[in-house]
């Protein structure tokens, strides 16, 4: 039987996580008009050979991060540029929302399970009986590069007050593979807690019941070619989006204090 507090991070990596906690960042340059272009040139091309997963709101397209690659020059310079070399890439991805349904509510703390497994259970076993507990990370930060939207009708992301230092990443109110959060919800607060003119401008795409437990802490307004920065492990959502589609770059990181070989493959 599945211990749920096996899936809790040993406390002194918590205890580590909360001191390297930071407030949200945002920059008007996070990426120049030519990179951005070349970014999309190449989630495109990509897209064309059928290599994006598509759901039920859009298409995500992981990608790998070796030097031979295209984009790896990109994202080397982008993350140096904002809080330089201390850092190890542990995933990233393309997003391209087409709905404007979209509704997880989520952190970026993790998502390791491989496809196949269905609960909490199978991931305890893959993680433990499976010799994959190198894999599970420390996460940091997270860095979203907003790269295409309706720039007349606006998109953003709204950042929640609510951490969680669990190993896999929660998907707030969904159950199923990664969903149900296991542990304390770091700031919890009862009730539904949301100022009206934040909800109608940034969250009515999510029912009131949805949102109760949250208190927002900001929305980042998206600009092209600027970034977002927050701890991975802070909870937040996609913006309400009234002119679908929009589409960012995300790169997800740990914290290393000397960079060595910085190659991952997704």
């Amino acid at each position: 039987m599945t211990d749920e507090n096996d899936l809790l991070r040993p406390q002194d990596e918590v205890d580590w996580m909360m001191s390297m906690h930071r407030e949200p960042e945002t920059y008007e340059e996070g990426l120049t008009s030519t990179e951005v272009d070349s970014l999309i040139r190449f989630y495109r091309e990509e897209e064309l050979m059928d290599r994006c997963s598509e759901t039920n709101y859009g298409n995500i397209f992981k990608f790998s991060y070796y030097k031979e690659d295209r984009i790896f020059g990109i994202i080397e310079n982008a993350v140096n540029k904002l809080i330089g070399t201390g850092w190890k890439f542990e995933s990233g991805r393309f997003h391209e929302q087409k709905t404007n349904r979209w509704t997880r509510i989520h952190t970026d703390t993790a998502a390791y399970a491989p496809p196949g497994l269905k609960n909490m259970a199978g991931l305890q076993a893959w993680i433990k009986e499976g010799n994959n507990k190198d894999l599970v990370y420390i996460p940091w930060r997270t860095f979203l590069f907003p790269l295409e939207f309706a720039e007349t009708h606006g998109a953003s992301t709204v950042l929640f007050n609510q951490r969680y230092y669990g190993i896999e990443s929660i998907r707030w109110k969904d159950y199923g593979l990664n969903g149900k959060y296991i542990g304390e919800v770091l700031n919890y607060k009862e009730g539904y807690n949301i100022d009206d003119d934040i909800y109608e401008k940034y969250l009515k795409h999510c029912t009131k019941e949805r949102l109760q437990g949250l208190t927002v802490h900001s929305c980042y307004d998206w600009k092209v070619g600027g970034c977002f920065e927050v701890d991975s492990n802070q909870v937040h959502l996609g913006g309400y989006l009234s002119n679908p589609p929009k589409m960012c770059f995300i790169v997800r990181v740990s914290y290393v204090e000397n960079k060595d070989e910085n190659e991952v493959e997704i």
